[in-house]
């Protein structure tokens, strides 16, 4: 049978009967996923944060602390707004590669 085949088929099928098929094919597709390298990748980077944590290298703050900065720097950016917009104008804004 072919993948259209099989589509149509589906299509056809109650709501409830649709997404249990639709759950399973992507279940099908997890299970051929190879995520060992992933998985690895962010195990190194939590083991390589937390001990930036444990020796002091990094200084943790605050949630709260840090989101009432970020509201005082930004009530403190004057961008321009271009005439007839909402939005600033970004054309006065370098990016720090064209520096």
């Amino acid at each position: 049978m072919s993948a259209d085949e099989v589509l149509t088929k589906a299509l056809s099928l109650p709501v409830d009967e649709r997404a249990e098929v639709a759950r399973e094919l992507l279940l099908s597709l997890e299970d051929e996923r190879d995520d060992g390298d992933v998985e690895e990748a962010w195990a190194s980077e939590f083991r390589r944060r937390l001990h930036a944590i444990r020796t002091g290298q990094v200084h943790l703050r605050a949630w709260d602390d840090v989101r009432d900065e970020i509201a005082r720097d930004l009530a403190n950016v004057n961008l321009p707004v271009e005439a007839g917009s909402l939005m600033p104008s970004m054309s006065g804004i370098r990016s720090p590669s064209s520096e």
